[in-house]
């Protein structure tokens, strides 16, 4: 008989389910030899499938408005969020699929020991959001996910883009803080005209460790800031 939950495998590698239906599995998981296969075998699949395709899996969502003002920016970085998480959603199925059909390759991948040691699970993403420094008509946020060693820190922000704006073309650093006090400059960019998107950075710190973070320009001044 098939185990219930038999297509949740792929979409807990890929740390697609919601809290709830994840806490569900994981208690599965030592009591049933397939579903544990089923992890094992896709395990070093997300790193691969991630890289698929996927231009003519999601469409336009109506016409686009003009580009120059803040929230339009603040839209295009929340239709590329949701895009991210269709593809996550796109490879979960394709690796499912793969699996049923067996064309993962070898009898290894899909073997149904019973588990020798706790699954571990892939790694989450914690969203947070900035808040603008007095003056600045500016919007940002980012995701913090733990990686070994630290901390990988995604940022996104828009601006409104006009004569007297200096936002654009300038290089700005993240500066994270820790839970003693200490600061780690994570890294620094050039912000784009209007919108910086998908920056990534890195912090020894985990996740947990974080208590500040300041986007700050290279004079050390501060247009975004979050506080935990």
């Amino acid at each position: 008989m098939t185990c219930q939950h038999h297509h949740d495998g792929a979409a807990y590698v890929l740390g697609a389910l919601d809290p709830a239906d994840r806490t569900a599995f994981e208690a599965h998981l030592p009591h049933c030899a397939e579903c544990t296969g089923t992890v094992r075998g896709l395990a070093q699949l997300p790193g691969v499938l991630a890289h698929a395709p996927i231009e003519n899996l999601l469409a336009a969502a109506g016409p686009p408005p003009p580009e120059d003002t803040l929230p339009v920016l603040i839209h295009r970085v929340r239709v590329d969020r949701r895009q991210r998480k269709w593809r996550t959603a796109l490879v979960g199925a394709a690796a499912a699929v793969l699996l049923a059909a067996g064309s993962l390759g070898t009898a290894e991948l899909l073997r149904t020991d019973p588990p020798q040691a706790p699954v571990v699970a892939q790694p989450e993403s914690i969203d947070v959001r900035f808040a603008a420094a007095e003056g600045f008509d500016v919007w940002g946020d980012a995701a913090l996910t733990r990686l070994p060693g630290g901390t990988q820190i995604r940022i996104d922000c828009a601006y409104t883009v006009g004569k007297d704006s200096y936002l654009g073309g300038l290089p700005y650093r993240l500066v994270v803080t820790n839970d003693k006090g200490d600061e780690d400059m994570a890294g620094s960019w050039h912000a784009k005209d209007g919108l910086s998107e998908g920056i990534l950075l890195f912090t020894r710190w985990a996740p947990e460790n974080i208590s500040a973070m300041e986007i700050q320009d290279l004079d050390g001044k501060v247009i975004l800031h979050w506080t935990r």
